[in-house]
């Protein structure tokens, strides 16, 4: 039996890895940000890195599924190359962002800012992409193995 994007259990074991992908940058940052209080001002912004984090990650996610189950149809992640894992995982992180962003966009006044956070989206969309490409592939081997 094989990992499949289409089904609902697929979606939320796809949405909580996206989470806890996203949620692993955060918290490298609030780590940085205990270990020098202030060293870096973008640390002070946000309280809760992880979750703040981890949350968008959880949307990916279930954008990513959809993208999957609309441009794979209901074929098996052994069937789905990690460039195209990449490509998908990487527009739905960009559609993430620029959901974040047109949610926050008042409380962000440079431009510049409102980029990185798309490109921060896109990058993490295009790594948990691959990431959870990976993973499923990996859990699909062990279960074939357990069932010869």
């Amino acid at each position: 039996m094989e990992f499949r994007t289409g089904n609902f259990v697929g979606v939320v074991a796809m949405a909580l890895v996206w989470g806890f992908l996203w949620a692993l940058p955060g918290g490298a940052i609030e780590a940085i940000d205990n270990v020098a209080p202030g060293a870096h001002g973008f640390t002070r912004q946000i309280d809760m890195w992880p979750q703040t984090l981890g949350l968008p990650g959880l949307v990916g996610g279930v954008l990513f599924s959809v993208l999957l189950l609309i441009t794979q149809g209901r074929r098996g992640f052994a069937e789905l190359s990690l460039r195209r894992s990449g490509a998908w995982g990487a527009v739905a992180g960009m559609l993430v962002g620029a959901l974040v962003v047109w949610v926050v966009a008042s409380g962000l006044s440079e431009p510049w800012q409102l980029a990185a956070l798309l490109g921060v989206a896109t990058l993490l969309g295009a790594a948990a992409g691959v990431g959870s490409t990976l993973l499923f592939r990996y859990v699909a081997r062990r279960r074939a193995a357990a069932t010869a």
